[in-house]
């Protein structure tokens, strides 16, 4: 089993308007760019996305950027998150400053 874990502060995706998409094509995919923007918590979305991306990288092993596109996070119509890996298990948090992830693979 392996584990991965990422804190990032929300404020780091403030100021993403959805024209911007050209600039962050290398990390976020159309449909995680779309879900982003489907309501006022653009930023919230952003960063949840983004460390559930990192952890996985780092439960995985495959760190580092040219990775990041790679694990795609989609949401049941219950809203909860899903990685496109099968037996890969996500859990992402968010608080007013803050988003945490953790990404367990069995």
């Amino acid at each position: 089993m392996n584990i991965g874990i990422d804190l990032v502060a929300i404020q780091r995706f403030r100021n993403i308007k959805k024209s911007d998409y050209a600039k962050w094509e290398h990390v976020f995919t159309s449909k995680e760019w779309e879900y982003a923007f489907r309501d006022t918590h653009t930023s919230k979305h952003f960063a949840g996305i983004f460390a559930a991306k990192e952890a996985a990288m780092k439960a995985s092993g495959r760190v580092g950027i040219a990775h990041i596109k790679t694990f795609e996070v989609t949401h049941t119509v219950k809203g909860a998150p899903v990685l496109n890996r099968k037996g890969w298990h996500l859990s992402i948090s968010h608080d007013q400053a803050y988003a945490v992830a953790v990404v367990v693979i069995r």
